[in-house]
């Protein structure tokens, strides 16, 4: 969301640009984060040559990925649907590891769904301070909600404990 202005603020304004195409990758880069820690199960469970498989299945899909939007799109596109097949791609292969560790069918989707509502207060935040620029209230009471929310989610989470 603010990854262009981070850009221009951190780098100079000609950086700017470059927050634009960072934000077409954050798909990408939430499940790339994920990937990683999770495939080392496969090395766990002794199963190098399924990891090696399903690494390689991440990177062709990636990299056809890649080549198809270059081809066939503006720059854009292709960064986009680069991200969002590297994205599924991941995704698949987390809810693949899930099922050979032995976890319930959609097991990686309840943690997703969850770690995405833990998110949502931090987006308010992001989108209220944004609103600044426009209208200070605005950002005022985005804050409030976004903090009132993380809260909330810390004593719901504190009660099931």
């Amino acid at each position: 969301v603010v990854a262009p202005e981070a850009a221009a603020l951190a780098f100079g304004d000609e950086w700017r640009e470059s927050g634009q195409w960072f934000r077409l990758l954050v798909p990408w880069f939430v499940a790339s984060l994920s990937f990683g820690p999770i495939a080392q199960v496969w090395l766990l469970l002794g199963r190098q040559r399924d990891a090696l498989a399903w690494h390689a299945v991440v990177l062709g899909a990636s990299v056809a990925a890649l080549a198809v939007g270059a081809r066939t799109m503006e720059p854009a596109g292709a960064i986009l649907l680069f991200a969002g097949v590297g994205a599924v791609a991941r995704l698949f292969v987390i809810e693949v590891t899930f099922r050979a560790a032995g976890a319930k069918a959609g097991a990686s989707l309840n943690v997703l769904a969850r770690e995405l509502v833990r998110a949502v207060p931090f987006v308010l935040l992001v989108w209220g301070v944004r609103a600044v620029q426009e209208n200070v209230w605005a950002t005022a009471g985005a804050a409030v909600v976004a903090i009132g929310a993380h809260l909330a989610l810390i004593v719901r989470r504190r009660g099931r404990a």
